[in-house]
């Protein structure tokens, strides 16, 4: 409905014409479109520039609000939060005055607290509105993802109907539904990952069926993904005391490719320490170009570099990073980041300049492989093993005090 809300200006209304009659017999008439349209390609464009406007215009009255619609607002979807219910009773208000000056109405909302939503007309509330079920907790479908207002957390839904002949067509078709933004169970997508590089691999043409062995893996994979539904990761990251905040960044690769997470740490003045993952991403080695395992780490290196980039772009709008770490179980690529690039062959040089090239300086350090939790992704792991896998969901030791960390005089660099 947004598009239909954003009035285009009179003198551009004649690049919007529709030819249009109420019947065969009449004649002709000529409209303008008088609203952004639907279909066009400079629509979505024109629909976020007139917020981000909107936002500039009304800053000085409402601050608050105007800093939703530039920092945290996806096309026609505002997804914003608060510490406290009176701050969030405050920033609603801001922006149901903030975009009725622009002519808008907001809908569809929704909220982990009741309360906040108890002046909200039910015809503009998104359902499901029950929030008293938790054996039946509705979910609400938050940019691909499931949102759980009554646990306040995400969830994974997945679906596959049996399939009357498995090729491979319908797998590659049922491995895209598998919708995952943030990574957040990238081990086991990795796993879908490489089942499509071994159909390529096996010579299949699109239609025709797989063999048995390609066959019984993709059943116990579909059978094993069920367990996903049993998934869930707390929205909240950021307590509201918090006196320190650091990111941890991981990267490692196998035969089979390599990975790369980031962790957000924070501390509170309790003195309690948590830390959440925050996004990962993994990527399947190349079949053509053979590439050895230290240099497949140092791509995963590139990779976590340029993740670390994009969260602290994301972040630094509401929250001060204190450090940025980078750890690695490769001694090897530790050893190229601390040569010059102009001493290395032509692909670490790339790579390793891409890496100290980067806008927020990082402090590598080495780590054991045992409890390198971007191991997980770069070799895959099943969905019934990821639900309580600790070391992929939070880190044990990065709660502990750095003193404690795996940290050696002689393995910490800076770039």
């Amino acid at each position: 409905m947004m598009f239909r809300m954003t009035w285009v200006h009179p003198n551009d209304r004649r690049y919007q014409l529709i030819l249009w009659r109420e019947s065969p017999s009449a004649l002709l008439v000529t409209y303008e479109l008088a609203t952004n349209t639907y279909g066009l390609r400079s629509s979505p464009y024109i629909s976020i520039r007139t917020l981000l406007e909107l936002a500039e215009r009304e800053r000085s009255s409402y601050p608050r609000a105007a800093a939703v619609l530039e920092n945290d607002s996806y096309v026609d979807d505002c997804l914003t939060g608060a510490s406290s219910l009176g701050e969030a009773q405050i920033l609603k208000t801001e922006l149901q005055s903030l975009m009725a000056c622009g002519g808008y109405e907001l809908r569809k909302w929704i909220s982990n607290e009741p309360e906040l939503l108890k002046d909200i007309p039910l015809e503009h509330l998104q359902g499901p509105y029950e929030f008293h079920d938790p054996d039946n907790p509705p979910t609400i479908p938050v940019l691909g993802i499931q949102y759980n207002p009554t646990a306040d957390s995400f969830t994974y839904s997945f679906s596959f109907k049996p399939q009357k002949s498995l090729t491979k067509r319908t797998v590659l078709s049922l491995i895209a539904r598998i919708y995952d933004p943030c990574g957040w169970i990238s081990p086991v997508v990795f796993k879908a990952k490489a089942f499509i590089q071994r159909l390529w691999m096996s010579g299949l043409n699109w239609d025709g069926p797989l063999n048995q062995s390609l066959s019984d893996e993709w059943l116990l994979f579909v059978q094993d993904l069920e367990n996903i539904k049993q998934l869930s990761i707390p929205r909240r990251i950021l307590p509201a005391d918090a006196t320190s905040i650091s990111l941890h960044g991981f990267f490692d690769a196998s035969e089979a490719g390599y990975a790369a997470v980031v962790y957000l740490r924070t501390e509170s003045y309790s003195g309690h320490c948590s830390v959440h993952l925050l996004i990962s991403k993994s990527k399947i080695a190349p079949i053509r170009t053979r590439l050895t395992i230290p240099m497949l780490e140092l791509k995963g290196a590139v990779l976590l570099t340029k993740l670390i980039h994009h969260v602290t772009i994301c972040l630094q709008k509401v929250i001060v990073l204190d450090a940025i770490y980078s750890w690695t179980d490769s001694k090897i690529v530790l050893a190229w980041i601390k040569t010059p690039p102009h001493l290395l062959q032509t692909f670490e040089a790339n790579r390793v300049s891409q890496i100290t090239s980067s806008d927020f300086p990082s402090e590598w350090h080495h780590v054991p492989g045992s409890i390198n939790p971007s191991d997980c992704a770069s070799r895959g792991l099943s969905a019934s093993s990821l639900l309580n896998h600790d070391l992929w969901w939070s880190p044990s030791w990065l709660t502990e005090s750095p003193n404690h960390w795996p940290i050696g005089a002689d393995n910490k660099q800076s770039y």
